[in-house]
């Protein structure tokens, strides 16, 4: 929603990296995805990750990321690399601290 999609595969996208990689992709025309909120997308992000596990975690901190309004605002408003990338390294803290927090991983 609010025209962003991370697009769900049957099968993950599981090739031999080392860590998870994510790619936003700024869509120069937003397109109907058919999100449930009715608004067009204008960013889509695709991930590959080296396990299922691994892809399973990355998608839990991207979707606990986006929850981030500024991030969706500068999405929205195609702000520069380099401002968004700032921006993800401040939510990603934030993001990484509530991952172990709920799970074994922070014991």
């Amino acid at each position: 929603g609010d025209g962003i999609a991370i697009p769900h595969v049957r099968n993950p996208i599981i090739i031999h990296v080392s860590h998870p990689l994510i790619t936003a992709c700024l869509l120069r025309t937003p397109i109907d995805f058919g999100a449930s909120d009715q608004q067009p997308v204008h960013t889509v992000f695709t991930l590959v990750s080296p396990s299922v596990h691994s892809h399973l975690r990355a998608l839990a901190q991207l979707s606990f990321a986006l929850r981030d309004e500024t991030l969706r605002q500068m999405l929205r408003e195609r702000a520069p690399a380099d401002e968004l990338l700032d921006r993800v390294h401040v939510v990603e803290q934030r993001t990484t601290s509530w991952y172990h927090a709920i799970t074994d991983e922070g014991a």
